[in-house]
């Protein structure tokens, strides 16, 4: 078997800092996790600041992409998060302020 068949992929994740989430920062190919950790650290994480570096296996990513299923959310414009702020500011009627309770 040749060597390029025994490397697995590897996606990277990178914390920026400890209040962000981790963000893909693209992949590295690795026979194991451990060297996948290293490789990434010096591609991903030598110029750039970060507290935190992951990789994860590409074939231990579990995908749903049912646009059918998925593009119901979007019809459901109530729940825009612009929608709750323009609730939640008193309403004007006639000049005055009301509760918009």
């Amino acid at each position: 078997m040749s060597e390029r068949n025994r490397l697995q992929v590897y996606e990277v994740l990178v914390q920026e800092t400890k209040d962000k989430f981790p963000v893909n920062v693209g992949s590295v190919r690795a026979p194991s996790p451990t060297l996948a950790l290293q490789m990434a650290r010096e591609v991903f994480a030598r110029r750039e600041n970060c507290v935190k570096v992951m990789v994860v296996n590409r074939e231990a990513v579990h995908v749903l992409d049912d646009e059918e299923y998925l593009g119901y959310a979007r019809k459901k414009v109530f729940r825009l998060p612009f929608l709750r702020e323009r609730e939640a500011r008193p309403r004007e009627r006639n000049g005055k302020q009301e509760d918009a309770g």
